[in-house]
């Protein structure tokens, strides 16, 4: 872990210079305004001190090496090897007698069934046996997919009658925000010919703010800084002639009290409505501590991504029935465009019959 502290005339600068040492994957561990001293050659103004870090990658930690086996250890277990070699050895041939070579082979490298693959993923396991015992009546995952599509909820956002939709992405560390803002931005301002202004509130992750900065004047729209709510709260006065406006928030460990009750205050504006973001590829416990936490900023929508990059389809049955709101869009793969499409219930069962049934 490398850390440096910078200090500057305001936090913009602050930020550009630890990007510059640090890169774009450095995180901000604290900010703070340091006064002068009297007589000190800044004018009396205030400036910004800024501490941050970037991973340098892992320690390698050594120790002493295990120590060797006493002697008449290792000679027991000399002694036990043929024995016990022999037992195993007369285990297997009563096996074999009994249900035959091929039988025996079949059954030690069978996968696991459906049912089980279900349950290992957090499916419900009633739910789990009552998917199980129907696609032994499918013949295709097409039928199945007709058949469970009622298992995931997808709608789009809506829209307000007047005035711009107001969207602030939420989620964990690593969900994908700041790409799916610029994808949502992209959607809406070429399919849709939608006015969109994008507004970055990520104060943790150096790059970010940059990385949706160049992204917005590529596209033409405009972009705005904000690290606090009341100057989100102005940006979105001045953004009150757009379609929608899109708030990407910095991620953060949603255990914390402090980082969840910080996020609340950001989107205090009762103009902003909370989308979470969740990586399909989120590890089951990740994905339960992520959902109860986010939800309590009562999101409207839920879009899901890195679709490509989870090892399975299957947990998407398991999300399907724990978050808390429907799903909007659905996102894999690199590209700006292409990569962002609205979510749709069958496709979304199919991926997960295919797979079972595969």
């Amino acid at each position: 872990m490398k850390i440096r502290k910078f200090e500057a005339d305001t936090l913009r600068e602050a930020m550009e210079q630890a990007r510059r040492e640090l890169g774009d994957n450095a995180v901000i561990l604290n900010t703070r305004e340091v006064r002068p001293l009297p007589g000190a050659r800044t004018g009396g103004r205030p400036r910004v001190e800024l501490v941050a870090a970037v991973d340098t990658g892992p320690a390698v930690l050594t120790g002493p090496e295990p120590p060797a086996p006493r002697e008449a250890e290792t000679g027991r277990d000399q002694e036990a090897s043929p024995a016990l070699a022999a037992e195993v050895a007369a285990l297997r041939e009563a096996l074999v007698s009994l249900v035959g070579e091929g039988v025996l082979v079949a059954h030690t490298k069978a996968a696991p069934g459906p049912e089980r693959r279900m349950r290992d993923v957090g499916v419900d396991a009633a739910l789990a046996g009552q998917i199980a015992r129907s696609l032994q009546e499918c013949s295709s995952p097409e039928e199945a997919a007709a058949q469970w599509e009622c298992l995931f909820s997808c709608a789009p956002p809506s829209l307000p009658e007047s005035g711009p939709a107001v969207w602030a992405l939420v989620g964990p560390t690593g969900a994908g925000k700041t790409s799916c803002a610029a994808r949502l931005a992209a959607a809406y301002r070429f399919r849709e010919k939608r006015s969109v202004a994008l507004i970055s509130c990520d104060g943790v992750r150096i790059g970010a703010p940059e990385q949706l900065q160049r992204i917005a004047s590529t596209m033409g729209t405009p972009f705005e800084l904000c690290l606090d709510a009341s100057s989100l709260s102005e940006a979105l006065d001045r953004c009150s002639s757009y379609d929608i406006v899109l708030v990407d928030t910095p991620g953060g460990p949603p255990r914390e009290d402090g980082f969840l009750k910080g996020l609340r205050s950001l989107l205090r504006d009762g103009r902003i409505s909370a989308h979470l973001v969740l990586p399909a590829n989120i590890s089951r416990e990740a994905r339960r501590i992520a959902v109860e936490a986010f939800s309590a900023l009562d999101p409207q929508r839920v879009i899901l991504t890195k679709l490509d990059e989870a090892g399975s389809s299957i947990p998407l049955l398991a999300i399907s029935q724990e978050i808390p709101a429907a799903v909007s869009f659905v996102s894999e793969g690199q590209e700006l465009a292409g990569g962002l499409m609205p979510a749709d219930a069958r496709s979304l069962a199919l991926r997960v019959m295919e797979e079972l049934m595969g």
